[in-house]
């Protein structure tokens, strides 16, 4: 994937009548990427060492600029230039779906979400009434913020977890999606928490890391309704899925079950009540 510059950024933007000089920078970024030997950008590409074109199915066009003055003008100048030399390409837009029409057309939109771990465990229904027809979501940014989040912890994590059982369960309507942000030094921290923190000497994986390996089976797998009987408690979520394993050809059935404990109960409790569990069979 590559996100190119809609021409905006926090402070300013580019006027749409202005904005072609961009428009070609990114169009030139992507020849560059998939562009042949004998390109102009290809050729650059070769030089330094790369012939063979780089996989780039997907461009994005800005980052949460949807609200400003000119990116709906400035979109669909980059929508038409990119469409009308590489028309495979899925383009990817800043804005939501109720935006999205034959005049101001996309191939994905962007979300992000940000949210407490409460909040964020909730959010396992987030797209469960999402239309089932016109472009799909790509979930670019997610992550537990606040004070439960730390600089990594558990109870983000779990949370985290339902999230992402809620986007395996409605996968025919949200293309993928991915943490933010996976790196950080641990001596430069703009953000917190994230997945992978590095220093001088190490590195090493939070929680929220961790718990994305429970999920490497999930692309490409079958998803299998799942129905709970748990009386008087509504914050446990659960999937199903069945994929097979490119060692041994062998079918796999991973069952995972997320029980949430919400700020009240860990303070009664101990931190290490919450629990993420997962079970795999072979078939």
């Amino acid at each position: 994937m590559l996100v190119g510059t809609a021409g905006a950024s926090i402070n300013e933007e580019v006027p749409t009548a202005i904005i072609a000089s961009l428009v070609k920078d990114v169009v030139d970024g992507i020849e560059f990427a998939r562009g042949g030997v004998n390109t102009t950008w290809g050729s650059v590409r070769a030089a330094m060492g790369h012939p063979q074109p780089f996989k780039l199915d997907y461009v994005s066009i800005g980052n949460q600029e949807c609200w400003m003055l000119y990116y709906r003008g400035n979109y669909q100048k980059f929508y038409s230039a990119i469409k009308a030399a590489y028309p495979d390409i899925n383009i990817i837009s800043s804005c939501d779906k109720s935006t999205i029409s034959a005049s101001n057309p996309a191939d994905l939109y962007d979300v992000h979400v940000y949210a407490s771990s409460a909040n964020m465990f909730s959010r396992t229904s987030m797209f469960d009434n999402t239309p089932r027809s016109g472009p799909k979501a790509i979930v670019s940014e997610y992550a537990v913020t606040g004070n439960d989040a730390g600089k990594g912890t558990l109870v983000a994590a779990l949370a985290e977890a339902a999230f992402l059982v809620g986007l395996e369960k409605n996968s025919d309507v949200v293309e993928m999606a991915s943490c933010a942000p996976l790196f950080v030094n641990d001596n430069d921290r703009k953000w917190s928490p994230d997945a992978i923190v590095f220093n001088s000497w190490q590195h090493y994986g939070c929680p929220n890391y961790w718990m994305l390996h429970f999920f490497k089976d999930s692309s490409g797998a079958t998803f299998h309704p799942t129905t709970m009987q748990v009386s008087n408690y509504d914050q446990m979520v659960a999937s199903a899925i069945t994929w097979q394993s490119p060692k041994d050809k062998s079918t796999y059935l991973k069952i995972k079950v997320l029980p949430f404990c919400s700020s009240k109960f860990q303070s009664e409790n101990s931190a290490d009540q919450p629990y993420y569990k997962t079970k795999m069979t072979k078939h």
